[in-house]
């Protein structure tokens, strides 16, 4: 956002990025014909706890309800 913000890139985000990236010197704009975009969560299974664990699945369960 960094690099956007600077006049030195442009890049495409999902719609919730205004919410959490507002920036003085950015424009979102949306993109109308674009298909909808699906989050998840990813680590670095070098480094997973069961703490990491514990919220993959809790996720994965909020999300089939």
């Amino acid at each position: 956002m960094s690099l956007v913000a600077a006049g030195k890139a442009g890049t495409a985000v999902v719609a919730d990025a205004i919410q959490f990236y507002p920036w003085p010197n950015i424009v979102y704009l949306p993109i109308q014909d674009a298909p909808q975009c699906q989050w998840a969560f990813v680590w670095r299974t070098s480094n997973e706890t069961p703490l990491i664990r514990a919220l993959a699945h809790a996720a994965a369960d909020a999300g089939q309800a």
